[in-house]
């Protein structure tokens, strides 16, 4: 003879599915095993879970309708695919970026003038000969550098006054002339 079936409230695990609470949280306050909950009434969890999600998407389509603005930004992202991120569709981009700026010579200057300074910057960068950075002009205390006074000497001004002034790269002193 096996053991009698234990008596579980179905009113309390039905609000507590609907409430979509996991069926650990729902077996421990009904006083059963998960096992038991998941064997028994699986069935009757996952319908009253969907019926919980019926009434909170009913809730919540009342509320926007009834004037509460963040509901209506919220449902109006969630069902018509709104979104607060601009996209920028570009069809096809051209295969010289300067190309771009070609009707424009200043912005094709300009544009250069990056190219330049991002490949200055990235040269600076590269520690694979020598294992340091190359900083031109950039003045490093003697106590900070391996070989006591390497860079020490201040960099000038593109305005003529004197002082520590880090410059980046002769492609950047020469715009700043």
């Amino acid at each position: 003879m096996g053991r009698p079936k234990l008596e579980l409230d179905e009113a309390e695990m039905e609000r507590l599915a609907k409430a979509q609470c996991s069926n650990v949280r729902i077996a421990a306050a009904v006083g059963c095993d998960e096992g038991t909950l998941r064997g028994r009434f699986s069935e009757l969890l996952t319908r009253w879970r969907n019926l919980g999600k019926i009434n909170l998407e009913v809730a919540m389509m009342q509320k926007a309708l009834d004037g509460n603005v963040p509901m209506q930004i919220h449902l109006s992202k969630q069902y018509l695919g709104h979104s607060d991120r601009a996209r920028i569709e570009v069809s096809e981009a051209p295969a010289d970026p300067l190309a771009a700026y070609a009707g424009d010579p200043e912005l094709r200057e300009r544009a250069l003038q990056l190219e330049r300074d991002l490949y200055d910057a990235g040269h600076a960068l590269d520690t694979s000969d020598t294992g340091q950075a190359h900083l031109p002009g950039v003045g490093i205390p003697a106590a900070h550098s391996e070989a006591g006074s390497v860079c020490d000497a201040a960099a000038e001004r593109p305005d003529g006054e004197s002082g520590d002034y880090p410059t980046s790269s002769p492609a950047r002193e020469e715009r700043l002339l």
